[in-house]
């Protein structure tokens, strides 16, 4: 693994360099003090990750990580920095993968550069793993960006109207849980809920986010009906997975992942649509309609949605319950067989959507005909299934 390292401050290079010494057999480091001598690296040699602090004079880290964005899309860009203030940082939200905060120990960064690589290694095309790697947004759906920029741009903004706009698109959920949980804001859990996201972060963060660091965008008119079928679906999922998680008695944090999990599990299907819409078109207006969906997106580009949008929101830094959900919620394997799983919830969702919610014997064998590893839960299938109404998109209250 190729990982460069770019700071001004000799003596925060060479920090770095002691700090890391152990992972040498492992890495291949080099230290280089400007944005300039990074970039003219990486026109020489192919690197994994650069790791880059905010502030150096000429050309600032994420100077150098737009630059990188555009001529090196396939690398991991990560910010390191200690001294970068709040408009810097959130300048660095749209270049950069994750943002770690000074100081930060190895293994931190070692878990960082490991995860994202790995994920980034999962994508078997080259293209596609280009142009996801590049996206600094995701397409919102129209109404929901004309609600949360007329009431972001209101003279008196209510922090709970902008928390529930936020809450109800998949993008912007997205983009605010990647900012809370980079190490940048410090918090001590991971957070899954992008309600307490917009709490953490603050009208003003969140405002400076949309306005200004443009990293919500509007769908075209093209793609908008596809998306709009696809928030539905999703947040059906969410609903139920979340139903799934409170019939366990898991706590809240467990619960807020499954949501999220459940409500993002197509987050892949907006990279395809935003980039490959014909793909999208073909697939249908909804996931998991098939395997004929599945095998279009193989066939086309070399990945499904489902990797696509588990490496997006793994290399963004989100929870890895919910990452595990989004890449496997198509797979056939169970993370916990004896305990609640986000994934198992995810994955018991999807199937009893499509069998639709009838009468308990028949929607059963549905269930376990569509997606015969569930068996492996045993009676918790039927409690699962007890455990959840008929739901309505309007009435799934976050």
């Amino acid at each position: 693994m190729k990982v460069l390292f770019v700071d001004d401050e000799a003596n925060v290079l060479r920090g770095l360099q002691r700090m890391l010494r152990r992972l040498s057999n492992e890495w291949n480091m080099q230290f280089v003090a400007s944005g300039r001598e990074a970039l003219e690296l990486l026109a020489k040699e192919p690197f994994d990750v650069v790791i880059t602090d905010v502030r150096m004079p000429v050309m600032d880290g994420v100077q150098l990580l737009t630059l990188m964005q555009q001529r090196h899309p396939e690398v991991v860009r990560i910010i390191l920095s200690g001294h970068a203030g709040e408009d810097s940082m959130l300048r660095a939200v749209g270049p950069a993968h994750q943002c770690l905060s000074k100081p930060c120990d190895s293994d931190k960064i070692q878990a960082t550069v490991r995860r994202a690589v790995a994920l980034r290694n999962a994508m078997s095309n080259d293209k596609l793993q280009r142009v996801v790697a590049s996206m600094p947004r995701l397409p919102s759906l129209p109404a929901l960006y004309q609600r949360i920029m007329q009431e972001l741009r209101s003279a008196d903004p209510s922090i709970a109207n902008v928390a529930k706009i936020v809450g109800q698109d998949m993008a912007m959920s997205a983009k605010v849980l990647q900012l809370v949980n980079s190490s940048f804001f410090g918090l001590s859990t991971e957070v899954a809920d992008p309600a307490r996201a917009v709490v953490h972060l603050g009208l003003d963060t969140v405002r400076a986010l949309a306005l200004y660091s443009g990293v919500f965008e509007q769908v075209d008119a093209r793609s908008a009906a596809l998306i709009g079928d696809l928030w539905d679906h999703s947040t059906r999922i969410g609903c139920i997975a979340r139903s799934i998680a409170i019939a366990e008695h898991a706590p809240k944090d467990q619960c807020d992942s499954a949501f999220q999990a459940g409500f993002l599990h197509d987050v892949g299907r907006l990279v395809v649509v935003a980039n490959a819409p014909e793909v999208a078109a073909r697939s249908g207006p909804r996931s998991g309609e098939g395997p004929t969906s599945l095998q279009i997106e193989r066939e086309v580009l070399g990945v499904t949605h489902a990797e696509v949008g588990g490496y997006l929101l793994g290399i963004w830094g989100l929870p890895d319950a919910v990452v595990e959900a989004v890449m496997f919620h198509h797979g056939d394997q169970l993370a916990v067989v004896d305990g609640f799983s986000v994934l198992a919830a995810v994955q018991f969702a999807e199937a009893m959507e499509h069998a639709g919610h009838e009468a308990q014997d028949a929607g059963l064998e549905r269930v376990l005909a569509a997606r015969p590893h569930l068996a492996a839960l045993g009676s918790r299938l039927e409690q699962w299934w007890q455990a959840i109404p008929t739901l309505h998109t309007e009435e799934c209250d976050r």
